[in-house]
């Protein structure tokens, strides 16, 4: 798996750099979201959950259950390493999966190489489950031009919220009167939108009834999928496990893959085979300048490299009275940036109901 994701994401900063152009992911922002209407006019609602699998995924899925609603999962590849039994349940029941980075840090603030390496990551832990995730939401809705193009080439799709649940805070959330992505307060009996939540958030597992009777009496009329919302069938898996290695960076990664046996400056072939033989070897990673490949790369990118990655794993999921602990961002993201995902401290420190 290591091995795979090095190797793929060296060859989407390889697309990224020096390949043919592609068009960068579609970002559906809360605004736009707004403006989704659905075919029969009725309100559609689509809660999301971020950061899991976790130790309240299980009851936030029993919940579902009994209130027959779909919902979408945007999970943290390391997570889905930790719980592939959740994964799966998740897909079972019916839910719709996005990915939400592998270990949840502001992408805003990384070089081009990480920033592959947290798209790639998780989409090879969810292959692994035969699930091909088509919908990334990056943490606190951070993004810049080279995360949307790197999504781009693995025909990603990003999304962002219409409400904010505000579930990682310590105040109790007011679902009757979240405000939406254009800062007004939704009319009585118009609810509709996404609606942003944490499988990490005892709260929310604890008043998921409560919130969606809330939502109900103020106007959702349907509850969906991110993909039925957006009036798009899920993403096929691709028949092959080691084709879709590729296929998940859709066919400009191909031709660059072609491009880079040919290789400029002759390079490319020897490139691919130094980077094969130092994954095996848990060395690090060569860079593309040092095979020849900065002309005519894009600056940014000439010197980036993948060194092999170590994370913490994630702990094992807890009943529903505990939530997982997960990395604190700076506090100036959570601050200042547009916000999506608590700090898992703060939830650690909530009033368990």
């Amino acid at each position: 798996m290591k091995m795979k994701a090095c190797l793929l994401a060296c060859l989407l900063l390889g697309a990224w750099c020096c390949g043919p152009q592609v068009a960068a992911a579609r970002v559906w922002s809360g605004v736009d979201l707004m403006h989704v209407e659905s075919e029969d006019g009725r309100n559609m609602c689509a809660l999301t959950f971020d950061d899991g699998p976790a130790g309240y995924t299980p009851h936030l899925l029993d919940v579902l259950a009994a209130e027959g609603i779909p919902a979408t999962f945007f999970m943290l590849g390391r997570q889905v390493e930790q719980h592939p039994d959740l994964v799966r349940r998740v897909v079972a029941e019916g839910h719709d999966i996005g990915i939400h980075s592998q270990t949840h840090p502001n992408m805003r603030r990384l070089g081009v190489d990480r920033q592959a390496e947290e798209l790639v990551r998780p989409l090879l832990a969810l292959q692994e489950q035969g699930i091909a995730a088509r919908w990334f939401r990056p943490p606190y809705g951070n993004m810049n031009a080279s995360l949307k193009e790197l999504a781009g080439y693995l025909g990603l799709s990003i999304i962002i919220w219409t409400h904010d649940s505000k579930d990682w805070k310590r105040t109790r959330s007011d679902y009757a009167n979240m405000e939406t992505a254009t800062g007004a307060p939704t009319p009585e009996g118009a609810m509709r939108g996404v609606f942003l939540m944490h499988d990490t958030s005892a709260r929310t597992a604890a008043e998921l009834p409560e919130i969606i009777r809330i939502l109900r009496a103020r106007g959702c009329q349907r509850f969906v999928t991110v993909s039925e919302y957006l009036g798009q069938a899920e993403r096929p898996m691709p028949s092959g496990r080691d084709e879709a290695l590729f296929v998940l960076a859709g066919k400009s990664l191909l031709k660059v893959l072609h491009t880079l046996e040919q290789g400029p400056h002759g390079a490319g072939a020897a490139l691919l085979s130094r980077v094969v033989a130092a994954v095996a070897a848990g060395q690090p990673v060569p860079s593309l300048a040092d095979a020849g490949l900065q002309t005519p790369c894009r600056t940014l990118a000439a010197n980036t490299s993948l060194p092999p990655r170590e994370d913490a794993p994630a702990p094992a999921a807890p009943g529903i009275a505990e939530a997982p602990a997960m990395p604190v961002p700076e506090a100036e993201d959570a601050a200042s940036d547009m916000q999506d995902d608590a700090p898992s401290s703060l939830l650690e420190q909530t009033p368990q109901t």
